[in-house]
């Protein structure tokens, strides 16, 4: 994952670095994925360059991740991105924790329209987690 050793993945720089250093060490087949933050989100050449380097795919967080170089994309952000990486193709996951305690049968309402509203429309929705499954089989 992007965040999980330092720097983070946020570039193609980054993730050529990570996977030098996999490749002389592991033992088994490995796969990076690119990490979304503010700094990279519309910046699509960034983007591209992570996913021509090998990233699997992407990966943001809604609320805050708890590292101070993998900050949390706002709706915006998400909109800045999603199109592009739908474009090419490219599985998109996030970390959608909610802030606050919330009774566990208003969880999913709850998810669902926070979701519809990071995206334009429900076909995009349905496109991207249909891109997603796609990938992950």
């Amino acid at each position: 994952m992007p965040l999980n050793s330092l720097p983070c993945t946020t570039t193609a720089e980054r993730l050529k670095e990570k996977m030098a250093i996999a490749e002389a060490k592991a033992k088994v087949n490995i796969g990076f994925w690119g990490g979304i933050t503010p700094d990279n989100a519309a910046k699509h050449d960034i983007l591209w360059g992570m996913l021509k380097a090998g990233a699997l795919g992407f990966k943001s967080f809604v609320a805050p991740s708890g590292i101070n170089d993998f900050a949390n994309v706002s709706r915006a952000d998400v909109a800045n991105a999603v199109h592009f990486l739908l474009s090419k193709g490219a599985p998109y996951f996030m970390h959608a924790e909610l802030l606050s305690e919330v009774k566990q049968e208003e969880v999913r309402t709850i998810c669902r329209q926070s979701m519809l509203l990071l995206l334009p429309a429900p076909k995009q929705v349905a496109r991207a987690c249909a891109c997603a499954v796609t990938k992950v089989q």
